[in-house]
């Protein structure tokens, strides 16, 4: 819930380098602590508080990269690669247990893995590369076209008046597209 709430508000790639290194830091001190029944508590609560956490993140990032249209389909591959790598988790956990007798090889590659997330997560740009909304075509013609060319720059404030029209285009892939062109009359 909370994670659904910050990711509203916060950055979701901070939130989820947050959360991975949250996981780094619960296995770690879980590790350093002597097993108690107390240490086993506090550590299930933490994980269990980190676990699912990172899902509204990254659904919020799939739904800004690519766009709600195909959400269901991206995220189920998504889902997909987290229930392999959950599977593979498991797996290589029992087998390290099965040759070394102790299961601390696996608590260091779940700390490894999660700086390792950590990190591919801090450099992403929370930008949206499908859509092209802030884009809008101006026509000006005449000396307004020579005033657009000469005074106006690429993030200036204008007050711009004129005629708002959405044009209907069909991309490569056959979906159609409304694209706004507005003419230009005063400026």
């Amino acid at each position: 819930y909370y994670a659904g709430v910050l990711s509203g508000t916060h950055s979701m790639r901070g939130l989820l380098t947050v959360i991975y290194l949250g996981r780094v830091v619960a296995i770690t001190v879980f590790l350093a602590m002597p097993v108690s029944i107390l240490s086993i508590m506090v550590f299930s609560a933490s994980m269990g508080f980190l676990w699912l956490a990172t899902v509204p993140p990254t659904s919020g990032l799939v739904a800004l990269f690519f766009g709600t249209r195909y959400m269901s389909f991206l995220y189920g591959i998504v889902f997909l690669s987290h229930q392999l790598g959950s599977f593979s988790g498991v797996w290589l956990g029992a087998w390290l247990y099965e040759q070394y007798g102790t299961y601390n090889g696996i608590w260091y590659a779940g700390i490894f893995l999660g700086i390792v997330a950590a990190l591919l997560h801090w450099p992403i740009e929370e930008k949206d590369y499908e859509d092209p909304s802030g884009e809008l075509k101006v026509v000006g013609f005449g000396s307004l076209a020579q005033d657009l060319q000469s005074r106006v720059q690429v993030g200036q404030r204008l007050v711009l008046e004129g005629r708002l029209r959405m044009n209907t285009t069909a991309r490569a892939d056959g979906i159609k597209e409304k694209k706004a062109e507005f003419t230009l009359s005063r400026m």
